[in-house]
C-alpha cells in the first residue's frame, strides 16, 4: 500500500469586510465628530452618535438631511438645524 501524500493546505480566504469596515478603514475613530442636529457635516465625515455609534456620512440630502452608514446599517439624520 502506498503512503498517502498529504494534501497541500488551501489558503484561507481573507474575511470579507463589511461596507462599514471599508468606510472607516484608515480613519481614526477617536477623531469622530460628535453628532448633533445643530452641527454641520460634510460628505465622508466620521461621526459618533450616542445610540448608533460610529458612522460615516455617505450622502447629503435636501432639507438638512444626511445619510450615515453605521455598523448596523444606513440611517438618515438631520443636521444644520440652527435655532
Amino acid at each position: 500500500m502506498k503512503p498517502r501524500k498529504p494534501h497541500p493546505r488551501q489558503p484561507q480566504p481573507a474575511p470579507v469586510k463589511s461596507d462599514w469596515e471599508l468606510a472607516v478603514e484608515g480613519k481614526s475613530l477617536e477623531s469622530a465628530k460628535p453628532y448633533s442636529m445643530r452641527a454641520e457635516f460634510a460628505l465622508d465625515d466620521l461621526i459618533v452618535h450616542s445610540v448608533f455609534g460610529h458612522g460615516v456620512v455617505t450622502a447629503l440630502q435636501p432639507d438638512h438631511k444626511l445619510e450615515v452608514l453605521f455598523k448596523n446599517g444606513y440611517k438618515v439624520l438631520i443636521h444644520g438645524q440652527h435655532g
